[in-house]
């Protein structure tokens, strides 16, 4: 896709271009000078957004590809951290990779009641873990809003080196959180450990949105330049998508999905692109 961004005077082209996103499993790549280094800048946070909150990211935390398109499961593609349920009712945050639910390493305070969780297969070790993590609490974390959590009632969580809050609470204050982490930390203390075998069930949102949209449109102009080639993406017929995708002020917007004919037939997890 050969998208010039700003002054063409100014700009870099080492960075070579994945005709279909890496992370969908994309592996065939666009000449070098097709693409800038602040285009690629510029689409890196849709691509994102894509990966992880579309409705692409749910086939891909289910089957994969994971990071950079690889198929390892070492490299499998994670959810986001969802507040989920287990048979028992009882709230975990968790995420999936390959179609199976994981919980983190997490706490649960409510009406008289704090409950630590961690991998089984971290043993004690994992907890203790956990509560050094808990101490570092640099007051960075990242808020789940559900009203399944009661009033009053939190949960606490650390994974990948960021922190997880869940509440029903979406006014809730940095002082609260840091107060009830030391309180969970002040309190804790191994007990009975219970190690349990659950079905875990989530809620996701996902959404389709512009900036998605202009991923997609990126996506479609990849594809015309590999097959028809530089010249033929370079012409004026389509400076209006163009500028739509790197959101040139006064342009036209694109954001809508063509028709699909079902009757044609695509290879099972094949890539596919259809403009309209």
């Amino acid at each position: 896709m050969c998208i010039y961004y700003g002054n063409q005077n100014d700009l870099s082209y080492n960075n070579r271009e994945h005709i279909f996103p890496a992370g969908l499993g994309g592996n065939k790549m666009l000449p070098i000078g097709c693409v800038s280094d602040q285009a690629n800048a510029l689409f890196s946070p849709m691509e994102s957004i894509l990966m992880h909150d579309s409705l692409i990211a749910l086939d891909r935390f289910l089957f994969g590809p994971g990071k950079r398109g690889s198929l390892s499961p070492q490299k499998a593609s994670k959810s986001n951290i969802v507040i989920s349920k287990e048979d028992t009712d009882k709230l975990v945050l968790s995420y999936t990779s390959l179609g199976t639910p994981y919980i983190i390493p997490q706490y649960y305070r409510g009406d008289n009641k704090l409950i630590f969780s961690a991998n089984p297969n971290d043993g004690i070790e994992g907890f203790y873990r956990f509560i050094e993590i808990l101490r570092q609490f640099n007051g960075k974390y990242k808020l789940l809003i559900s009203n399944d959590v009661p009033k009053n009632h939190i949960l606490v969580g650390c994974f990948k080196g960021r922190y997880y809050i869940g509440t029903s609470n979406s006014k809730i204050e940095t002082e609260y959180i840091e107060r009830e982490i030391k309180f969970a930390i002040d309190q804790f203390k191994i007990g009975d450990i219970k190690h349990a075998i659950s079905h875990v069930k989530q809620d996701h949102d996902f959404v389709e949105n512009s900036d998605i949209a202009r991923v997609y449109a990126k996506t479609a102009l990849n594809v015309l330049a590999d097959l028809q080639g530089e010249s033929f993406v370079n012409q004026s017929i389509f400076n209006d998508i163009r500028n739509w995708i790197i959101r040139t002020p006064g342009c036209r917007d694109f954001f809508n999905l063509p028709k699909i004919d079902t009757k044609i037939y695509f290879p099972e997890k094949s890539h596919w692109c259809v403009t309209g």
